[in-house]
């Protein structure tokens, strides 16, 4: 299982660059699944597909996901999924209700690179509850319960800001916490986890 968790991805060139070094795979012929569900009625996935390009993807080895067809996005012949920002709420609620949880637990197990990108980080931890305090939940989810596939929960986008709400986690001690800000990336390399 190999995971590399951020903040903004292909949206920071110092995480661009700690993503390339670690990736370790031809980023050129790279199968890319992208997964814009965070999006979901916000705005067009087109916001990041420019920064995929200019990251290195090829736009016709990139594969869009919709959770309305998606049944069509098991079993796959990937090396990559991209798992973008967006809202929180959103992104677990839909994929939860297409059953692609399952799917995504397969691929990572597969050995599947999974990047995750803010929301797309979330969706992998333990719950989200705590992203209450600076995601809006619209779309009235009731199970914070993430997919559980990172021991822990993370605050993205860590800054002075979210000190309080990141120390608030510590103190209850419901799980791991970890932080995160737009320049640093979560490696997990089977259960060994590494922020750099």
């Amino acid at each position: 299982m190999k995971l590399l968790l951020t903040s903004k991805a292909f949206g920071n060139e110092i995480v661009n660059k700690k993503i390339k070094d670690n990736l370790n795979i031809n980023i050129e012929t790279a199968k890319v699944l992208f997964i814009p569900t965070a999006l979901s009625g916000l705005y067009s996935y087109d916001k990041y597909l420019p920064e995929m390009l200019s990251f290195g993807f090829i736009e016709s080895n990139i594969i869009i996901f919709d959770e309305k067809k998606s049944f069509e996005f098991t079993n796959l012949d990937i090396d990559v999924i991209y798992v973008c920002g967006g809202n929180t709420f959103t992104l677990l609620k839909l994929i939860k209700e297409c059953n692609f949880d399952k799917a995504l637990l397969d691929y990572i197990n597969k050995g599947i690179i999974y990047i995750g990108r803010s929301a797309g980080s979330h969706l992998l931890t333990k719950n989200i509850e705590h992203i209450l305090d600076f995601d809006e939940n619209y779309i009235g989810l009731e199970n914070y319960d993430a997919l559980n596939l990172f021991d822990g929960i993370i605050f993205c986008h860590y800054c002075n800001e979210r000190k309080e709400h990141y120390l608030k986690a510590l103190d209850q001690k419901n799980y791991n916490v970890y932080k995160i800000t737009d320049e640093e990336l979560i490696i997990v390399n089977n259960k060994e986890i590494k922020i750099i």
